[in-house]
């Protein structure tokens, strides 16, 4: 969740909100300097952005999904092949005292204005053609994961793999940021470490992406990554004891900001601990729970694990202990997050609110009980996985979080 003022979210619930769009192209302007274009020359309500950390029917650790961005402009030139940085300002006034002075620019008569900004992507454009009416172009663009997310680095990962020790092992750690230099990813956080950056891995075999690698290294911890705003790298867990957004049903008082439309599961999804069955058909697994569980986490199709030849290497390497605590531990930290429930939930749109975020709505069951109509209360708990915003003054957000029900699942873990 981003940092902005209590007082500017709280307005943002009870008063119009104005949003401005700066689309900053480098070095399309003249004389290669940058280009920028506002509200006056977008298309309303024209801007759509997708986003996701997981976009699978069920819970899969990994992300290192791709962002989109699109939008309608006119009196722009062919943009194609240009890095764009979008930001997004949104202000609102609060009324003040009545008869209160006008002491300077941020205040208007009667009225405080609160603005917060936001950077909401970083990428290239993919195309910037013309619509059937000549007039406007559709510049419809993607981050950095798109560009070089299936660039097959089979080559480099076995000279990663060559160049750090003399058997054909290296440790996470170096492959994530050798990955990192090699295609010019920067890392939000470069100091954070994964549970498992100091295990030692095999070298996969065969042909494997970069995007491959990020979602492979990130799946082993049970963590997401994905580019944000900025077109940095950041890593992600979804946690039990993050402190979670909660947003309202609408009401008379309020004008934004609470949602307008949502749907949801009866079952919840929460998982027991990690499974990974090895090329020898023996099953690794760890956690409170039988392996056979349908709550277990099944880590399939993952290159980097799957190298592995048999339990023994994969069992010792999550079984050391690391500052104390056994590796395996710190993993299923990350799997043990609060049960949350399938959900969509369409609202006006709530910038600081970021992939991964914990969420929290009520709802209203209604059940007839004789003549009289009862209403029941319950709140939904879930996360962000995925969102699509669109709109620019009606500026809508649609957060989405998909997992099946386990319990139902007829696919036989068993040795």
């Amino acid at each position: 969740m981003l940092t902005v003022s209590e007082d500017f979210k709280n307005a943002c619930l009870l008063y119009p909100v104005r949003t401005e769009l700066d689309i900053c192209a480098i070095g399309a302007g003249e004389n290669n300097s940058d280009l920028h274009i506002y509200n006056s020359n977008i298309v309303s309500e024209s801007m759509k952005i997708e986003q996701s950390i997981c976009d699978e029917a069920d819970i899969k650790f990994g992300g290192a999904v791709s962002s989109s961005f699109e939008i309608d402009v006119f009196g722009v030139p062919d943009l194609t092949g240009k890095r764009i940085t979008v930001t997004i300002t949104q202000s609102v006034a609060i009324p003040l005292y009545p008869n209160m002075a006008y002491p300077g620019e941020n205040i208007y008569p009667g009225r405080k204005v609160l603005s917060e900004g936001f950077k909401v992507f970083t990428g290239n454009v993919f195309s910037c053609k013309f619509n059937k009416n000549h007039i406007t172009r559709k510049i419809v663009a993607y981050d950095d994961l798109y560009w070089i997310g299936n660039v097959n680095c089979a080559e480099w990962y076995d000279s990663v793999h060559r160049q750090s020790v003399e058997t054909p092992y290296t440790m996470v750690e170096n492959l994530r940021k050798a990955l990192c230099r090699k295609y010019g990813i920067v890392e939000q956080y470069p100091d954070d470490v994964l549970p498992t950056d100091n295990i030692y891995i095999e070298k996969a075999d065969g042909k494997i992406t970069v995007n491959e690698v990020l979602r492979c290294i990130c799946e082993m911890s049970g963590v997401f990554c994905f580019l944000n705003g900025d077109g940095k790298l950041e890593y992600h867990t979804i946690s039990e004891n993050e402190n979670s957004t909660n947003i309202q049903k609408p009401s008379t008082e309020s004008y934004n900001f609470n949602y307008s439309d949502c749907s949801y599961e009866e079952y919840q999804r929460q998982l027991a601990g990690m499974y990974h069955r090895a090329q020898d058909g023996t099953v690794n697994w760890f956690g409170w729970d039988n392996p056979s569980s349908p709550e277990m986490y099944f880590l399939e199709d993952n290159q980097i694990v799957d190298a592995y030849g048999g339990y023994t290497s994969w069992s010792e390497q999550i079984g050391r202990e690391d500052d104390g605590v056994q590796i395996w531990q710190k993993i299923y930290n990350n799997l043990n997050f609060a049960p949350y429930r399938p959900m969509t939930l369409k609202t006006p749109c709530r910038l600081w609110v970021q992939l991964g975020d914990k969420i929290t709505f009520k709802v209203h069951s209604y059940e007839m009980n004789g003549d009289l109509l009862t209403s029941t209360e319950k709140e939904i708990t879930s996360y962000v996985l995925s969102r699509r915003i669109t709109g620019i003054q009606a500026l809508n957000d649609e957060f989405t979080a998909n997992a099946e029900n386990v319990k139902y699942t007829e696919r036989d873990y068993e040795e």
